[in-house]
């Protein structure tokens, strides 16, 4: 049944809808307007784009020519050397989780 009205009310609005389309009127401007004062983001937009373009160029050349003024000139290699680096930490206390179970032991 409930199923019978709904599909009645959807029935009598969309076949309402087309009757007052045709009704709908212009009801001309009330008060005064005001031309748009703000400048089109699109406009803006691709003109900031434009303007950054030369801007981004030139930092591109900057940071791949960059050279610190305080750079000292390292002596060229006379022999190959290879290092092994030792990564072990050692804790001085155990590490636990919030229940207090150990984590990382001590050591």
């Amino acid at each position: 049944m409930n199923c019978r009205i709904a599909a009645a009310i959807i029935a009598s609005i969309v076949a309402v809808s087309p009757a007052q389309a045709g009704t709908i009127t212009d009801l001309g401007v009330v008060g005064t307007t005001y031309p748009i004062a703000e400048p089109d983001m699109l406009a803006e937009l691709q003109g900031q784009t434009a303007s950054n373009e030369h801007t981004r160029k030139q930092w591109i050349e900057e940071v791949r020519t960059f050279q610190p003024t305080n750079l000292h000139k390292l002596p060229p290699a006379t022999a190959d050397r290879v290092y092994q680096v030792d990564m072990t930490y050692t804790l001085n206390r155990n590490r636990t989780d919030a229940d207090g179970k150990i984590i990382y032991p001590k050591g």
